[in-house]
């Protein structure tokens, strides 16, 4: 695994398209609204932008703004006086400077696991906004997001089974899968499989967990064709006699997917491999919908547990790492 080439489309509240080539960008229907803080310099929303920083640099005139220079983070304004911040990337494109403009589609870096970024390579983008408070906040992206993969990408079916959770041993959590979506308009069935082994079905399902850990829970949803999708819900379980004492997290991925390009990253985190990660190479020998399961344990016996849903495709023999 490793990191990605990241583009994106600032001043577009409309969240992340990703194109054949694994560019990663925003993608929004949008209009023109004059806004405070854009310090007199009007900024298209309708496709562009302007940078505010750029590593640790920053535009004269921003300090008393959202924007935090940081040597792995860009931060844009569009229009409304909206700050869009991208962290965590390896390199900054040398065009992406302080006071440039910026358009749809243009490279803005490439994305690593830079800053604090938990060891794992990861695109942290989010929206900050005046609130009603007067004061600065985050714009929920979540709606954003959603539309945008809706326009790309067309899919017939998503299953959700978010947010994560953040949980005391013996506290009891619900696992929520009624956010899950169909194109055919309706979800006809949830399942649910625990990592414990056992089972259940309802869009909402009650569950405690007695031992500290990262538990991942697998919803499968089907649709009234018989279309189905995966998401799984994420437990971190904490000992509250011992919170200091945080069991290990894991962040499986698999490449080739959506066709992003993947390159090489040196990892900040124990190195397992040259490239930061314990990589392991499948073929699958048929097409359908595979669950792969991945554990990490550490010195103390807790245990994180992951999984991927890797497609299949007919006719696509890609090894997947």
């Amino acid at each position: 695994m490793g990191v990605v080439e990241g583009r994106a489309a600032p001043a577009l509240a409309g969240g992340f398209a990703v194109d054949r080539a694994g560019h990663i960008r925003l993608s929004a229907q949008t209009t023109l609204v004059r806004q405070p803080h854009t310090n007199g310099q009007r900024t298209d929303v309708r496709g562009r932008g302007r940078v505010v920083s750029s590593g640790k640099e920053i535009l004269p005139g921003y300090d008393d703004s959202p924007a935090q220079p940081r040597y792995d983070v860009v931060y844009l304004l569009d229009d409304r006086g909206w700050f869009y911040r991208y962290s965590h990337l390896q390199t900054i494109d040398p065009a992406v400077q302080p006071g440039a403009q910026i358009r749809m589609g243009q490279k803005v870096g490439v994305l690593g696991k830079e800053g604090g970024s938990g060891g794992w390579s990861h695109l942290h983008f989010d929206i900050t906004s005046r609130q009603p408070s007067g004061l600065w906040g985050i714009q929920e992206g979540y709606a954003f997001i959603w539309e945008a993969y809706q326009r790309q990408y067309t899919p017939r079916i998503i299953a959700v089974a978010r947010p994560h959770h953040f949980v005391f041993a013996g506290e009891k959590v619900v696992l929520d899968g009624s956010k899950s979506w169909s194109a055919a308009g309706r979800v006809a069935q949830y399942d649910w499989t625990f990592t414990d082994g056992t089972s259940a079905s309802g869009s909402k399902v009650e569950r405690t967990y007695s031992q500290s850990g990262e538990y991942s829970e697998i919803l499968k949803i089907t649709d009234t064709r018989g279309e189905v999708d995966y998401d799984f819900a994420i437990v971190l379980v904490i000992d509250k006699s011992a919170a200091d004492r945080l069991p290990p997290t894991i962040h499986p991925a698999f490449a080739p997917t959506l066709n992003i390009r993947v390159v090489k990253s040196d990892g900040n985190v124990d190195q397992h491999a040259k490239d930061g990660y314990a990589v392991t190479q499948h073929r699958f020998a048929r097409p359908g919908h595979y669950v792969v399961r991945v554990e990490r344990t550490n010195e103390r016996e807790q245990t994180a547990i992951g999984h991927l849903h890797v497609p299949v495709e007919v006719g696509n023999s890609n090894a997947v790492k």
